[in-house]
């Protein structure tokens, strides 16, 4: 994991996800399509998982 990720902007993160530099990123669902057709240019073999929902332990 970048060592940055807290304070790296968006853009950067996201920029990240296109290049393969990052292995994951957390952000909206809305900007899924456009990092992924972005991403798909570069490597048409990407593949993403998206996950809207991720439940933590009881506290």
């Amino acid at each position: 994991m970048n060592k940055d990720a807290q304070v790296t902007s968006k853009t950067d993160q996201q920029e990240m996800m296109k290049n393969g530099t990052a292995g994951a990123y957390i952000g909206s669902m809305q900007d899924v399509h456009g990092i992924y057709q972005d991403a798909k240019v570069i490597n048409p073999d990407v593949s993403f998982d998206v996950h809207n929902y991720i439940e933590g332990g009881k506290w």
